[in-house]
C-alpha cells in the first residue's frame, strides 16, 4: 500500500517537472524570436493647424485708404478682383465688404457695380465738409461692428486697411478665437497694427492696375502698324492777275466848261460846276 502511494507520488513528480520544462521551453523560444515593433500612434494635429482651404475667411475693405495709397505711392488705383483673390488665398469667402466714401460730385456707378460683380457687399456714406475746408469720412465704427458681428462665423478676419485706430478691433477679434490678418501699403501703416495682426501681407505692384504696361502696349500697337506715305502738298496755284479796271473815260465823253476850259467826266458835275462858274450861260 505504501509503496503503490509513494509511486503515484513519484510519478507525480515527474509530470510536474516535465510540464516545468515545457513552460521554460515555450520562454526561451519566445526569448529567442526577434522584437515586434508596434507603429507608433499618430500625433494628434492641434486645432490650429487645420488646412487652409477650409478656412472661412471675411474681408473688409477701406477703399479710401487704400485709394490715396495706391495713388501717392504708384500713381494708379487697386485692381479690386486681383486683391481679393490674392487675400483670399483659394480659402471659403463668408462676407467682402467694401467701405466707400460718396461724393455730390462724384460719379461711382461704374466702380459700385464693378466692386458687386466680383462678390462685394457695398457700403457707402456721404462724405463730411467742415467749415475749415477739411472733408471726413470714417468708417471705424462700422468695420469694427461688422467684424465682431461676423466673428461667430468665420475662422479669419482680413482687414485690409493701414489705420492704426484697428489695432484693438484686432485685440479683441483674437480673444473671440478669430485669427487676424492685415493687407495694406506698408509706408501706410500703423506698425501697431502690424505687431498685432496674426499675419501681415504687403500690397504689391501686381494687386494695381498696370497703367505702364497699358501704356506700352499701346506704343506696340502704334510701332506695328505700317508707316503711312507721306502727303504730297498740293502745289498752290498762282492767282491770276485781275484785269486792270477800265477808266471811265473810256466810255463817257468828257465835258468842258466854256469858261474856265475844265474838264469833267460827269454831266451831272458839269452842270453844276458850270451853275457855279457861269451862271450867265445857263440863264440862257
Amino acid at each position: 500500500m505504501d509503496g503503490a502511494m509513494n509511486q503515484e507520488a513519484v510519478e507525480r513528480e515527474r509530470r510536474i517537472q516535465s510540464m516545468g520544462n515545457v513552460r521554460e521551453s515555450n520562454d526561451r523560444r519566445r526569448d529567442r524570436q526577434p522584437h515586434r515593433r508596434s507603429k507608433p500612434a499618430p500625433r494628434p494635429q492641434p486645432a490650429a493647424a487645420t488646412r487652409v482651404i477650409d478656412q472661412r475667411v471675411a474681408i473688409a475693405i477701406d477703399v479710401s485708404n487704400l485709394y490715396y495709397g495706391a495713388k501717392s505711392l504708384y500713381g494708379t488705383k487697386v485692381a479690386y478682383e486681383k486683391f481679393i483673390s490674392k487675400a483670399l488665398n483659394n480659402r471659403k469667402l463668408v462676407r467682402s465688404i467694401a467701405y466707400i466714401a460718396s461724393r455730390d460730385s462724384n460719379n461711382q456707378g461704374s466702380f459700385i457695380k464693378l466692386l458687386k460683380g466680383i462678390g462685394c457687399d457695398v457700403r457707402s456714406k456721404q462724405v463730411i465738409e467742415h467749415s475749415n475746408g477739411d472733408m471726413k469720412c470714417n468708417w471705424d465704427v462700422e468695420i469694427a461692428i461688422d467684424a465682431v458681428a461676423l466673428a461667430p462665423r468665420i475662422d479669419t478676419f482680413v482687414l485690409a486697411s493701414g489705420d492704426g485706430d484697428f489695432t484693438y478691433l484686432l485685440k479683441t477679434l483674437r480673444t473671440l478665437g478669430v485669427r487676424t490678418e492685415v493687407i495694406a501699403f506698408r509706408p501706410n501703416t500703423s506698425h501697431m497694427l502690424i505687431e498685432e495682426a496674426d499675419e501681415y501681407q504687403d500690397i504689391t505692384r501686381d494687386m494695381l492696375i498696370d497703367t505702364s504696361n497699358a501704356w506700352r502696349k499701346r506704343d506696340d500697337r502704334r510701332d506695328d502698324r505700317r508707316p503711312e506715305p507721306p502727303r504730297e502738298e498740293p502745289q498752290k496755284e498762282e492767282p491770276e492777275p485781275e484785269p486792270e479796271p477800265t477808266t471811265e473815260s473810256e466810255d463817257k465823253p468828257e465835258f468842258s466848261c466854256p469858261k474856265c476850259e475844265r474838264q469833267m467826266k460827269s454831266s451831272s458835275g458839269y452842270t453844276l460846276h458850270v451853275k457855279k462858274c457861269c451862271p450867265d450861260l445857263v440863264n440862257i
